[in-house]
């Protein structure tokens, strides 16, 4: 049955342990004598090669792996790393995964041949911190977790708000955006901020005093007079925040279910394409 599917197919993909394909008939060899011009793209957690590819993984340990989970953390809260709960690498790899099917497809086409294409999910994760991998290959230097924070511009990060838990993130990438800033926080005469460098420098402090602004005030009072003023500023919204979002209630994100169990509640809907009819 899978064969007949293969024979009428343009790709076949997976991501199984590296041995199974084998097993069931789907390896690369076995596609091709059903239909010799198949694209076969494998998605392993370690790839197809090398002496760790019989590894069996999941989404939390590819993290681990790749050096993902230590990256993914504040300065100094290494003990023992956090990292994040969302398994990154299923969706690093399934977008990796469309675009190469179709540059696959593509080269089918032009040169009337097929592909087997080898796409470990570990360096697809691993992709995204290329910067790291590269400061440590190159400079010898161990990158640290920087959190929040960014190397090129400051202030950039997430500040306590009124009320338990409640954060709010500022940046501001420019200078149009620090003068504004500072005007409302009040710190327009500090020397210590004139530059983009001086900030840079002077980090901690100005992250301090920022905090001080926003520590008694409501998280989405700040977003709104900030954006107003062209200083970009967010929400880190909480679930609650989420089902009572404007802007998801109005494109029908968050619908009411009814449930002879527990009764009445909200459910997010996927709506990742609208049609509407001419």
């Amino acid at each position: 049955m899978l064969h007949d599917l293969v024979a009428k197919a343009d790709a076949v993909l997976d991501n199984y342990s590296v041995d199974v394909v084998e097993r069931i008939g789907l390896a690369y060899d076995q596609l091709c004598k059903v239909k010799p011009d198949i694209v076969n793209l494998r998605m392993p957690g370690l790839g197809t090669t090398g002496p760790k590819r019989h590894f069996s993984t999941v989404g939390v340990n590819i993290t681990a792996f790749t050096g993902l989970t230590y990256m993914w953390n504040h300065p100094g809260v290494t003990n023992p790393p956090i990292g994040a709960q969302l398994v990154f690498p299923d969706y690093v790899s399934r977008v990796l995964c469309a675009i190469i099917i179709i540059s696959g497809v593509l080269h089918r086409d032009r040169q009337k041949k097929g592909a087997f294409i080898d796409l470990a999910q570990s360096e697809a994760t691993a992709f995204m911190i290329g910067a790291n991998l590269m400061e440590a290959a190159a400079n010898g230097k161990d990158p640290q977790p920087i959190g929040n924070a960014s190397f090129a511009v400051a202030p950039h990060d997430c500040y306590p708000c009124q009320g338990e838990d409640r954060w709010c993130v500022i940046a501001a990438e420019t200078a149009e955006q620090w003068t504004a800033l500072a005007q409302i926080i009040g710190v327009e005469q500090d020397q210590r901020f004139k530059t983009n460098a001086d900030r840079l420098k002077n980090g901690d402090a100005l992250n301090a005093l920022i905090a001080q602004w926003t520590k008694d005030k409501d998280v989405f009072a700040i977003r709104d007079q900030l954006q107003k003023v062209g200083v970009p500023a967010g929400v880190v919204q909480t679930g609650e925040d989420l089902t009572n979002d404007p802007q998801l209630k109005d494109r029908g994100f968050i619908v009411t279910v009814e449930n002879q169990g527990w009764g009445r509640s909200c459910s997010p809907v996927s709506r990742s394409i609208s049609l509407t009819p001419n």
